[in-house]
């Protein structure tokens, strides 16, 4: 019989860099009044291209946008941000490297000042005067104090804008389906915390001779950089599974790679293989939680077995596996430490769950209990997420080996 794996659940809300953008828009109406200018434009710096590029154009006529590339030290844009002054020009010459959208609206005058976030030059904030305009010392002094306020508002607007690419490239890479094995029940979940999404990830695949590769990870840190981590990470283990029989040589090769090519990147890792007719499965874990067994009778506990360091610390380590048996109806969950550790507390009932990641994982194990992998997903994240809503990521993964 062939036991259709469960749909898994999705990502959640991503975030709207609209939003934002509202805000950073507002922001620049309030210098453009201010200062009383006709236009207002900033450039954020791509240290990558050393090139400033609009982000977003202000001024009482409308503006199409325009995506518009300065080089560092050429332009007046350019000048002020490789100076890190003010400049301000009363006549404005079209080999200024001017936006097409400020010739557009007939500028003549204009004034660029830094915009700095923790002492680091960001941007260029730039206003123009359609009226010819000699910019004074008092006006200089004043954009550089409103730069301060759009330093604020640009930080907000590419945080947003992360935390969109973050999601939308965890959504790319966790399952939508599971795959349909012959002999498994197989149940996964994913939700973000309350900070945005990050570096967990499950997965599960076929591998050559029938065998069933399954995984849970967490890379350490959050947003955009935790998830491209975890990306390379996963399609790293996905490859080295199909030259390494044996999960622990898996993750030895994961834990060199992650050393090499991410330096300072930190992740945790449970890798499990499994052959028809899955009554027995390898494990190896890389300072991840063990897997929890749920049996049909008697009292879920954690699956005996060696548990080695984090990847990323000691590449040197040598890492082992050892089986875990599983009989027909039995099931594994598999999870990461969103589910067991919160940050705050707002009730004394999740103070007393989440005091430690034991009371905790006690809870988590108490509430288990027999029935198909869905079932199990879906009892672990109803009662442990109501308990309090999760600070982290949460990744759930149940496999249960199908009824004889």
């Amino acid at each position: 019989m062939t036991v259709l794996p469960r749909q898994v659940g999705v990502l959640g809300h991503i975030p709207d860099p609209l939003e934002s953008e509202a805000l950073l828009r507002e922001t620049l109406t309030r210098v453009r009044r201010e200062l009383a200018v006709d236009v207002v434009t900033v450039l954020r710096l791509d240290p990558g291209s050393r090139h400033l590029v609009t982000v977003l154009t202000e001024s009482e006529d409308r503006v199409a946008p325009v995506h518009h590339r300065v080089p560092v030290g050429r332009g007046l844009a350019g000048r002020v941000a490789h100076a890190c002054v003010p400049i301000a020009l009363e006549k404005m010459q079209d080999d200024d490297l001017v936006n097409p959208a400020l010739l557009g609206l007939g500028v003549r005058s204009v004034l660029g000042v830094p915009v700095f976030h923790d002492h680091r030059l960001t941007a260029v904030l730039k206003v123009g005067t359609v009226e010819t305009r000699r910019f004074t010392p008092q006006q200089v002094a004043e954009a550089e104090t409103l730069a301060d306020e759009v330093s604020a508002a640009l930080e907000e607007y590419f945080a947003a804008d992360e935390r969109a690419a973050a999601a939308a490239l965890q959504r790319s890479l966790v399952p939508t389906r599971l795959p349909s094995i012959d002999g498994l029940d197989l149940s996964g979940r994913y939700i973000p915390g309350q900070g945005g999404v990050s570096g967990d990830w499950y997965d599960v695949f076929a591998l050559p001779g029938g065998r069933v590769g399954m995984v849970m990870g967490d890379v350490a840190g959050h947003g955009l950089p935790a998830s491209v981590v975890m990306g390379r990470l996963r399609s790293a283990l996905r490859a080295y599974s199909l030259e390494y029989d044996d999960p622990a040589e898996v993750l030895a090769h994961l834990d060199q790679k992650i050393v090499h090519f991410e330096p300072g990147a930190m992740a945790t890792a449970v890798y499990a293989v499994a052959a028809p007719p899955f009554d027995r499965i390898q494990v190896a874990s890389a300072g991840h939680f063990v897997p929890i067994r749920v049996p049909i009778e008697g009292v879920p506990h954690p699956a005996e077995m060696p548990v080695g360091l984090p990847l990323g610390v000691d590449p040197g380590l040598e890492r082992v596996s050892g089986p875990v048996d599983l009989e027909p109806g039995h099931a594994l969950l598999l999870f990461t430490d969103g589910l067991v550790e919160r940050r705050t507390h707002s009730t004394p009932r999740s103070e007393a769950v989440f005091e430690s990641i034991d009371t905790a994982l006690d809870t988590l194990t108490a509430l288990l209990a027999p029935g198909d992998a869905d079932e199990i997903a879906a009892r672990v994240l109803d009662t442990m997420l109501t308990i309090e809503p999760p600070s982290d990521d949460v990744a759930v993964l149940v496999v249960r080996r199908a009824d004889s």
